[in-house]
């Protein structure tokens, strides 16, 4: 049994070298490396196994860490390690990934970020009217995310991302006891089979603190609403992409608007947190005012219908 588990554990070292081999010699050739390969995707599996073994260790370890996840899943005693699983591997698209520089401000002593050069014009007149125009590949960044379960619960994510400095995948985002993006994963998928259609999702990152579930056509929306103060007042929510698309719009021109207020001002740059105003709240104020229309556009036409009728019965009574 020990001889069996020495020889395992040489085959996943060899198998992990052969790998890394082959992924060094597609990032120094000229070729663009394809994310799609089957190698390239046992890379990322692999990975994400590391890193969720890493975080399965900190368990055991950090009792703020057990914590956290204890009040997600009302668990007072120790977990069942077996049960912790990745979900299937999602894609993910970093939007409005702009080319940047660090420069000194003029303050001689801040350094901060300048919009390279040649860019800007491009920017204030990106086309975005559909959800492809949204993946422009020329301002999106790819990256993969998956949902820690535990016993079939969603407990957690981690993102995972390409380091051309290291010609590997990284883990470049994780957190556990937190269930909102599993959570707003699930309830798409619900939503698109109440619909008849296949349950196919990507993530959207809008540079937000919240990420976005988007059904395969980009028609759909959800958030994991990680922003607000009241997140399940928007987790339960569905959005068309034309209530979502006016915040999408104008989301370059905040970035601009952003770094244009740093260099005027390189002493107050913000830190931490979302500089912009969630898509969600923009869709929900969109809702909102159709509502009210819809609303008065009814009442107009119950007021011109009681108004024909009481017409109609007097030309009847003046009949008689």
């Amino acid at each position: 049994m020990r001889r069996s588990s020495i020889f395992l554990k040489i085959l996943v070292f060899i198998l992990v070298c052969l790998l890394n081999m082959t992924v060094s010699v597609f990032a120094n050739s000229n070729s663009i490396i394809n994310h799609n390969e089957e190698v390239m995707k046992l890379k990322r599996q692999l990975a994400a196994e590391h890193h969720l073994n890493a975080l399965l260790e900190l368990l055991n370890r950090d009792s703020s860490f057990k914590m956290k996840l204890d009040e997600l899943t009302g668990n007072k005693g120790s977990y069942d390690l077996k049960k912790f699983k990745l979900s299937d591997e999602y894609e993910l698209y970093r939007l409005f990934v702009f080319p940047l520089e660090s420069k000194l401000a003029s303050n001689g002593h801040t350094r901060i970020l300048y919009l390279k050069e040649g860019f800007k014009n491009k920017i204030e007149n990106l086309k975005l009217e559909t959800f492809e125009d949204a993946l422009n590949p020329e301002f999106v960044h790819n990256m993969w995310a998956r949902i820690i379960y535990y016993d079939g619960k969603p407990v957690g994510y981690m993102l995972v991302d390409w380091d051309e400095s290291c010609n590997d995948y990284i883990i470049s985002e994780s957190t556990m006891g937190y269930s909102g993006l599993g959570e707003a994963i699930i309830f798409m998928k619900e939503f698109l089979r109440s619909k008849g259609q296949q349950p196919n999702v990507k993530i959207v990152d809008a540079r937000e603190k919240s990420l976005y579930v988007v059904s395969e056509d980009g028609n759909w929306w959800c958030t994991d609403a990680a922003d607000s103060s009241n997140p399940q007042m928007y987790r339960k929510q569905i959005w068309s992409f034309k209530e979502i698309k006016e915040g999408l719009k104008n989301r370059p021109k905040e970035m601009l608007k952003l770094l244009e207020n740093m260099q005027k001002d390189p002493e107050n740059v913000p830190l931490g947190g979302s500089s912009y105003k969630p898509l969600y709240e923009t869709a929900n104020e969109i809702k909102k005012r159709e509502n009210i229309l819809i609303a008065i556009l009814m009442l107009f036409i119950t007021a011109v219908f009681i108004v024909v009728v009481n017409l109609t019965s007097k030309i009847r009574k003046r009949s008689i």
